[in-house]
């Protein structure tokens, strides 16, 4: 899935043809990136245009690599690459190549919404283009000189490793398992899902609440736990979810309710949300004890957890409140969860990386999610703006 060249956030790219790390265009991109690394996009295929390629909707999967710009040469980079590119935001319908936010996956595991210049379909189409075979622009140049006077320019071995590369991919991708993936979350036979917050009567938080009614297996009611915000906002929400075609549901005062009853309204409960709002400290301190208690008992039991916006931050390794940070409940462990996601809170995060390299962080940003599935697959709802960034002792283990 792609998304218009409308936005002002600032995305990573990915850049699948002269533009990568081995590339002669890679010149113009050198010292302005703060972040790399191989990537790849699915639902894509590859063609030829003699000098470079150019990436459509499709079936195969493209080989890359996923950058992150310097904030401080985002926009000025971002006018260059369309002029490199020859896109006009305009006009894009008559441009060859139009910048669109896709997602892709990095070897790591981790999905990310980020820029790629795809070529206009349409064209491509009326032309014939010759298919780039495994999707991975750098080993069909290497091909290209093969058996011709430009071989003697090979380093030695350098086909031969991309070749092998290739292959392990492939088969990597055929057995459903991707090289490694930094996520690690609870065990249990219930669905972790973290939201980023916002408006729930917006589109995307109703795609989200309607995944999480539709896909829950148990049976057991809606246990809404309000600590983070108010008894009426609550009420509010769950009267939503109702009209939506849920199951019986109840708010639940877990600070005020004895410990026993809190942890047997819970652990009955086939779906318990824990709402957004303002009071983060609050909704710590409310899940300390008997609350987590009876959401572990669900959860193992198969229970959907869908924790939105503050209820998200709380999943997490860490929880950061301005420059403070103090434990989570490290459910989606190593994570630094971040809803609401924005350009002060990237800030934030990469601070918070720098200080704890051994984490990562998870970026939410307004209506989208991340569900953590019993099976050990990841799915990605709402608008799908996430953004996930490895501290510097992640990507050095190799997770």
């Amino acid at each position: 899935m792609s998304y218009p060249a409308n936005s002002s956030e600032q995305y990573p790219f990915f850049f699948y043809g002269t533009l990568r790390h081995s590339q002669e265009n890679y010149v113009f991109l050198r010292g302005r990136t703060v972040y790399e690394q191989p990537a790849h996009a699915r639902g894509m295929t590859l063609f030829s245009m003699r000098s470079y390629p150019a990436m459509t909707p499709g079936s195969k999967t493209v080989q890359g690599e996923l950058m992150i710009l310097h904030p401080r040469f985002y926009y000025d980079m971002l006018g260059e690459l369309d002029r490199m590119e020859g896109f006009d935001p305009r006009h894009p319908d008559d441009c060859i190549f139009r910048r669109e936010l896709i997602l892709v996956e990095t070897e790591a595991g981790a999905e990310v919404l980020a820029w790629a210049y795809m070529g206009n379909d349409e064209l491509v189409k009326r032309l014939t283009l010759e298919e780039v075979p495994d999707g991975d622009w750098d080993l069909f140049l290497l091909r290209q000189m093969k058996g011709t006077r430009l071989e003697k320019f090979l380093p030695p071995g350098k086909l031969e490793t991309a070749e092998k590369t290739a292959k392990l991919r492939e088969k990597e991708r055929n057995n459903g398992m991707p090289q490694s993936s930094i996520f690690r979350w609870r065990e249990g036979e219930g669905w972790l899902v973290l939201a980023g917050g916002g408006d729930a009567r917006t589109q995307d938080a109703i795609e989200i609440l309607t995944e999480v009614l539709g896909r829950t297996v148990s049976e057991g009611p809606l246990a809404y736990i309000w600590a983070a915000s108010d008894v009426e906002e609550a009420d509010n929400f769950l009267t939503w979810a109702n009209e939506l075609g849920g199951r019986t549901g109840y708010l639940m005062d877990v600070v005020a309710e004895d410990p026993e009853f809190v942890i047997q309204q819970l652990s009955e409960a086939g779906i318990i949300i824990l709402g957004d709002g303002p009071n983060i400290e609050s909704l710590r301190a409310a899940l300390s004890g008997a609350a987590m208690a009876g959401i572990r008992q669900a959860y193992t039991a198969g229970a959907t957890v869908l924790a939105i916006g503050a209820g998200a931050a709380m999943m997490g390794y860490a929880i950061l409140e301005g420059d403070e940070s103090q434990r989570g409940f490290n459910w989606l462990e190593q994570a630094l969860v971040l809803p609401n996601y924005d350009e002060q809170q990237a800030d934030a995060m990469h601070r918070f990386l720098a200080e704890y390299p051994d984490t990562y962080g998870l970026g939410l940003s307004q209506g989208s999610a991340v569900a953590f599935l019993p099976t050990g697959a990841v799915e990605v709802w709402g608008n799908k703006r996430i953004v996930v960034s490895l501290g510097k002792g992640m990507i050095r283990s190799g997770e």
